[in-house]
């Protein structure tokens, strides 16, 4: 294999874009990639703790997605066993991948310091879904080369592209509509969450919860499989809204509930 770097160079203004490998910023890799027919790309922000990905065709996959093929590798293909941890408002695709291995799944507060603890008492990987990875083999930190590399060896030996890989497992484990945005965090909205937490509804976006998590922030599930987190940032002014819908419809509902709620 040959890999081709850009954007290598130090860079203290990182070229006039934010050093997060999200979708807007990877725009570049992804014409890259595509132009120069290579198999896939790989980004890494500024400290390389986190990481994204894109196919030969230029889609982007965040480390929601990525972090899905790397655990299928880890317990399918190299048969590694040993608990995960997984931050509050990672996909729980990753849950039911975990369960048909028989892999137990701990959920953590947000923050990678909470993950770092489960790295370093047995747990063999680490995940947040704002595209930090973790390895219980490795340091207990964020690694993005190391994830970099992983995902690369897994898409070598699971046969096929990475656009390949990821249908086969989205097939098998399902992967649900996500989405994340943040409000300003005004003093009457933190005092909503929590009174929401002290006392979680019964029922949001006229669908019944069935369970209420309150180790950050205040998260609701459904029955459906649907999910929403309502946490205030821990480094701005900001609430942050997590959302995982079965389909857009109820992604819909659940983001115009959440509007109403911290917007009035």
């Amino acid at each position: 294999a040959s890999v081709t770097e850009i954007h290598g160079s130090p860079d203290p203004d990182f070229g006039g874009l934010s050093p997060e490998p999200n979708e807007t910023n990877t725009k570049e890799l992804a014409e890259f990639v595509v132009k120069s027919g290579a198999d896939m790309g790989v980004a890494n922000d500024g400290d390389a703790d986190r990481f994204s990905a894109v196919d030969d065709k230029g889609n982007f996959y965040p480390s929601n997605k990525l972090v899905l093929i790397i655990a299928d590798y880890l317990f399918g293909v190299k048969n590694i066993r040993g608990r995960v941890a997984r931050s509050v408002s990672t996909t729980s695709a990753l849950d039911r991948l975990c369960s048909a291995y028989g892999v137990q799944v701990v959920e953590t507060p947000v923050g990678f310091k909470y993950i770092a603890k489960e790295l370093m008492s047995g747990a063999v990987l680490g995940a947040e879904e704002s595209g930090g990875l973790g390895f219980g083999w490795s340091v207990p930190e964020k690694d993005g080369i190391m994830s970099g590399a992983l995902l690369c060896e897994a898409i070598g030996r699971m046969g096929g592209s990475l656009r390949e890989v990821w249908r086969r497992i989205a097939d098998k484990y399902g992967f649900n509509q996500y989405l994340q945005f943040n409000l300003p965090l005004r003093e009457e909205v933190r005092r909503k969450i929590d009174e929401l937490r002290a006392s979680p509804p019964d029922v949001f976006a006229g669908m019944q919860v069935t369970r209420k998590i309150t180790i950050d922030g205040l998260k609701l599930q459904f029955a459906s499989g649907s999910w929403i987190l309502l946490r205030p940032s821990g480094t701005e002014p900001l609430i942050r809204v997590y959302i995982e819908a079965v389909d857009q419809s109820e992604l819909n509902s659940l983001k115009e509930a959440a509007d109403s709620l911290l917007k009035s």
